[in-house]
């Protein structure tokens, strides 16, 4: 094999790989386009009509790729309620340590704000059975 024909090779081989990366990503960016007109168009025959005139999917690839982004949107739609808080907790206790390192009280107290609403600390309820406690009329043992 001459040199020449090694460089041939392996830059053909680096086209071949770019050329993957890139039908990859197309497909990526079909897959979000579909993703896209399943949020905001009802009908799925005009969705199947629209990947096959505007995106040049055969019927088959399109009836896939929407039952793909269909599965997308129902992962997104699945959460656990403990789950989202402790994020939202997490991220809340990274915001307040970062901006107490720059000292930054205001913003501090404002996210520790919302960490007290989000555990639920000042809620109206706890504040009416504290009043309820209080008012309470103690009869005598």
């Amino acid at each position: 094999m001459t040199k020449a024909s090694t460089n041939s090779t392996a830059t053909g081989s680096r086209k071949r790989s770019r050329s993957k990366r890139g039908s990859r990503g197309a497909d990526e960016e079909i897959a979000h386009k579909i993703l896209l007109l399943l949020i905001t168009t009802r009908n799925l025959a005009e969705i199947k009509k629209q990947c096959i005139e505007k995106l040049g999917l055969t019927a088959k690839q399109a009836a896939e790729t929407i039952e793909t982004a269909c599965g997308k949107i129902a992962e997104a739609a699945v959460w656990s309620r403990d789950i989202e808080a402790g994020k939202a907790l997490l991220r809340l206790d990274d915001l307040y340590e970062r901006s107490l390192r720059v000292q930054d009280t205001k913003t501090a107290l404002a996210v520790e704000r919302e960490r007290v609403k989000l555990l639920g600390l000042y809620e109206k309820k706890r504040v009416e059975e504290q009043e309820t406690i209080e008012n309470a009329e103690w009869e005598p043992v």
